[in-house]
């Protein structure tokens, strides 16, 4: 894991050419593997990267370094607001509760807001990208058990099945949603 040079980042919010050209190059790999990994189309990848660049470059001026990891958290949540904006534009299911207090921030509160409610967020977008990849049968199993804390054998009589298929579905959602939740916490 490297730092972002704070000098860097002031230097890129002057404007200075260079500066923009060294972050390009030193952002542009992590963020392309961050993007492709929620964007399997290429050409849709590429534009959602575009974006994210010109949205650093316009709002860098705006950030303000609290600390380590300050600026990794405010990248990344640019880039995820950016795949849920291209999410929506597919009309892919993701919770409205989400969406809303995604879209309540200002660039100004981003890293702010971020640090505060950090575990929240990344929880519940870990909660809707596994959502997605999962049959709703699958994924009422996993948050029947996850969320409301509901017996096994409870949910296997409900619906019908061997506690044995409820504890393999359970596992397997689990184990995707850890997968996912690790990808939002580790910095780049």
């Amino acid at each position: 894991m490297f730092t972002t040079s704070k000098t860097l980042l002031e230097n890129i919010s002057l404007l200075d050419p260079n500066a923009w050209e060294e972050f390009v190059k030193t952002y542009y790999p992590i963020i392309h593997k961050w993007v492709r990994k929620w964007i399997d189309n290429r050409e849709d990848a590429e534009d959602k990267i575009q974006d994210i660049f010109l949205e650093i470059h316009k709002s860098i001026i705006r950030f303000e370094h609290r600390g380590k990891g300050t600026f990794r958290k405010w990248l990344k949540t640019i880039c995820f607001r950016k795949i849920i904006d291209y999410q929506r534009n597919l009309k892919t299911t993701i919770s409205t509760e989400f969406l809303i207090s995604m879209d309540s921030l200002e660039a100004s509160e981003i890293g702010m807001e971020w640090d505060s409610n950090y575990v929240e967020k990344t929880t519940e977008a870990a909660m809707n990208f596994v959502k997605m990849r999962f049959s709703k049968d699958d994924w009422d199993i996993f948050y029947r058990i996850f969320v409301n804390q509901e017996k096994a054998s409870e949910i296997a009589a409900s619906l019908n099945v061997s506690k044995n298929v409820v504890y393999i579905v359970h596992c397997r959602v689990k184990q995707k949603f850890t997968e996912i939740l690790k990808e939002l916490t580790d910095g780049f």
